[in-house]
């Protein structure tokens, strides 16, 4: 990857919003370019999605903890995404500042994201 598009990559601040419809939550950030990447946070079954281009399966479950943890297992279905190495996905709620904490692991690097918590609109 070039400096440049590390660069701009790193000024790019997403905003990703959370709903939940029929007790399934669905997650939507809308990425450089106008892309849109969707999340479907069913737990109990293999999804198959497009993640950046690649055909990938994941897997939801609850991590029995405080505070819960959604736990998502990404697998390449066809060895390409990621070089084949496996994607875990861990996210929570930090009680004392209410923000949504993602943690990614692929391989032996993690990196750890947080999202404050945005007041709904009065209207």
């Amino acid at each position: 990857m070039s400096w440049s598009v590390r660069t701009i990559a790193l000024s790019v601040r997403t905003q990703p919003t959370y709903t939940i419809e029929d007790g399934v939550m669905h997650g939507r950030t809308e990425g450089l370019g106008g892309q849109v990447l969707h999340d479907t946070f069913a737990t109990g079954v293999d999804i198959p999605i497009r993640m950046m281009g690649y055909e990938v399966l994941v897997h939801y479950k609850w991590e029995a903890s405080r505070p819960p943890v959604l736990v998502a297992r990404v697998k390449s279905l066809d060895g390409k995404f990621a070089r084949g190495k496996p994607i875990v996905v861990r996210r929570w709620i930090e009680s004392s500042t209410g923000q949504l904490l993602a943690e990614s692991t692929c391989g032996s690097v993690t990196c750890l994201r947080r999202y404050d918590a945005v007041p709904e609109a009065k209207v």
